[in-house]
């Protein structure tokens, strides 16, 4: 156990010890979706890309960070192998984590192409430079996100991404650590990119990220036993997000910033101590 001083979170684990469901009914949405990939450059910039995203009016339906291998590249796109300039984007697309989304909204597909701009961004510059793309962008390989350029491509990528027994890897755990769970409402009203800025922005590192319907949660409690209520305290109807973060200089420089953060933005902050790490494998997959 951690022998720390804060009596804040202290006072938060005797007032709410248990889970509870909150029975609300979610907002109904479009079932158009496009599927998009932060690319390695970009996780750098989360704040911004979120916020980019709450702007346009795009709901989160699935997403997850992981790591592409070199076989897992090539056959993600294929279409490209061959292609003078395929080795050298493999090289990139596995040279650190990525973020999978599958994203709602009316006509996502157009609209998504247009949010993040032509695939080199010198050209994003010139002919739309409020895109994501011409402001975080590189080239025409360091382009910071991907979008599908139709629906069947939305429809292949997304089940190849979030198929339950994925090949891909997720990023390697680094402790101690803590748990942060953003609730659907955060999301819902746009404070996604803040949260992930203002964790950013305090030096803290995210090392896994990840999507969760209310039954998923609901199965994952269950699953985690006794460890479960600690980890998910409250269960509200649509998408929630768990985080897994550590900080460079240790848990009590990670502590006083989700402390804060949480306090800024009404997070949902879950207390891991040290000795309790192998809890991130039982989420996070």
């Amino acid at each position: 156990m951690i022998a720390n001083p804060c009596s804040r979170l202290a006072l938060r684990k005797m007032v709410r010890p248990f889970a509870y469901v909150v029975k609300t009914t979610p907002e109904e949405y479009t079932k158009e979706f496009t599927f998009s990939i932060i690319k390695p450059d970009g996780m750098q910039n989360l704040g911004p890309i979120f916020d980019r995203l709450a702007k346009e009016d795009f709901y989160i339906r699935n997403l997850r960070m992981t790591r592409f291998n070199k076989a897992i590249a090539k056959v993600f796109y294929d279409e490209h192998v061959g292609m003078p300039y395929f080795e050298i984007f493999r090289e990139f697309i596995t040279s650190g984590p990525i973020i999978g989304m599958q994203l709602k909204r009316l006509d996502a597909i157009r609209h998504f192409r247009t949010v993040i701009g032509p695939t080199n961004s010198e050209e994003a510059r010139e002919v739309a430079p409020e895109s994501i793309r011409a402001q975080l962008g590189t080239d025409n390989r360091i382009n910071t996100i991907h979008g599908a350029d139709s629906d069947a491509s939305a429809t292949r990528e997304s089940e190849f991404f979030f198929r339950p027994q994925s090949l891909m890897k997720r990023n390697p755990f680094k402790y101690p650590n803590t748990i942060l769970m953003l609730k659907p409402d955060l999301i819902m009203n746009g404070k996604l990119g803040t949260v992930l800025g203002g964790i950013q922005e305090a030096g803290c590192e995210i090392n896994a990220m990840q999507s969760f319907t209310t039954e998923q949660l609901e199965d994952l409690r269950r699953t985690m036993g006794t460890y479960g209520p600690k980890v998910i305290r409250e269960i509200k109807p649509g998408i929630s997000i768990l985080l897994e973060i550590s900080h460079p200089k240790g848990f009590n420089n990670l502590l006083e910033e989700m402390l804060r953060i949480e306090s800024e933005n009404g997070t949902g902050y879950t207390h891991f101590d040290r000795g309790e790490e192998h809890l991130s494998e039982m989420i996070f997959y």
